[in-house]
């Protein structure tokens, strides 16, 4: 049975004996969304043919949700979701999440290598096989981007290998259309590439790579860099630092006093809004965070003086800038109710009282004194509901009429 992700290297091919950075991409081409969750894992195996060591340096993108771990054989790389995503990681339609094997050395063995995929997903296991050519060195150039798709002012790499005997390199379509040249004319290099906001109202840049090999002109095939939509993949809350709490988990209900953190993981966004109860405090980030924050505090600043008209729910916005129209999605949090725990009298005066809730302090809750004689409270839950309440007994233990 096929894959549900789509699975490629960046490059796809090489000269022999070459070192570079291997990407694995896995793109999203359903029309629906693929979670990975904690349960799943994807394992990549590189064949023992292809490298010349398997003590290789793996990266995954900061926020990406996901981590590699080793396996038990040499070449056996295995994909997991972070637990800190509750709920795995969700990847969007055209979406694609990566790994990247740092200075990969490439042995001589010319031909095609199969690297194997086996993916793990909703307890269906499917496989997929990756080829990779690696070639003797003759005369052409190889090219390719990594990555190959962005957002507004994100950056790309343009690698390149040329053979021997090359006296010149320049670029086409970096960073116009005008060649430009490329100091020393290295045999394997790269330089940085961006695809800005607007970009002439194209949505691709192409760029090759052109060397001089005595009166030969050598050209790389174009490489095109695509600039995707924002997608926001995860957006979830879970409990911070409580005792009562398994962190992680994904949650909908909270205390009025509790800390919850709040995670996103996006891709191809410029920045990232977050707007919650305090609309005029929006937030702005440059990357995916996992972010404290105090929804009973918030809304209680947001309606403080106006508890008829305190919310049942936190609501935080997420809006991802960037190409074409910003995406957003929400997280919604429920107040829980208000425990009262007693409303008493300090004293056989009756002059003063104690209320005491859980959680402590709240706001909601303000004994008055009516008729110059009589105390009452006015008890506010959270969405507004209010009951008058009495005091009922002394501390001390003894009961009030």
């Amino acid at each position: 049975m096929a894959t549900r992700l789509k699975y490629s290297s960046n490059p796809n091919h090489s000269f022999a004996k070459k070192t570079l950075d291997l990407t694995i991409n896995a793109v999203n081409q359903s029309p629906n969304d693929i979670v990975i969750t904690n349960d799943d894992s994807i394992t990549i195996t590189l064949p023992k043919d292809l490298v010349l060591d398997f003590d290789i340096q793996i990266t995954t993108p900061s926020d990406s949700g996901y981590y590699v771990e080793k396996g038990n054989n040499p070449g056996v790389y295995i994909v997991k979701s972070n637990p800190f995503v509750p709920g795995g990681v969700t990847i969007k339609p055209q979406a694609f999440w990566e790994i990247r094997f740092i200075n990969l050395g490439l042995s001589d063995n010319t031909g095609a290598h199969n690297i194997e995929v086996t993916e793990v997903l909703e307890q269906q296991t499917n496989q997929e096989s990756i080829v990779f050519n690696i070639e003797k060195e003759m005369e052409k150039i190889i090219a390719w981007l990594d990555p190959k798709y962005v957002g507004d002012l994100q950056e790309s790499t343009l690698h390149w290998q040329a053979p021997k005997g090359i006296t010149a390199i320049t670029i086409s379509g970096y960073p116009n259309q005008a060649d430009v040249p490329v100091p020393n004319a290295p045999q394997q290099g790269n330089v940085k590439v961006t695809m800005l906001p607007g970009n002439n109202g194209t949505n691709q840049r192409n760029y090759t790579v052109n060397g001089q090999l005595g009166q030969k002109l050598l050209q790389s095939p174009p490489q095109t860099l695509q600039k995707n939509r924002p997608v926001i993949n995860a957006m979830s809350a879970t409990l911070y630092n409580t005792d009562t709490s398994v962190e992680g988990i994904p949650i909908i209900e909270i205390a009025v006093n509790q800390e919850v953190g709040l995670t996103w993981l996006t891709q191809y966004s410029s920045n990232v809004i977050l707007t919650g109860p305090l609309t005029p405090n929006a937030l702005v980030f440059k990357r995916d965070i996992n972010l404290k924050i105090s929804p009973g505090l918030d809304v209680i600043r947001a309606y403080y003086g106006f508890m008829e008209q305190f919310p049942a729910k936190a609501e935080y916005y997420l809006t991802a800038n960037g190409m074409n129209q910003p995406v957003t999605q929400k997280v919604s949090l429920i107040f829980k109710n208000v425990e009262l725990l007693y409303f008493k009298y300090t004293d056989a005066t009756k002059k003063s009282v104690k209320l005491v809730t859980n959680p402590p302090n709240w706001i909601g809750a303000n004994p008055e004194l009516v008729d110059g004689n009589k105390w009452q409270c006015t008890f506010y839950q959270p969405g507004g509901e209010s009951t008058i309440i009495y005091p009922n007994g002394i501390i001390d233990g003894s009961e009030s009429n």
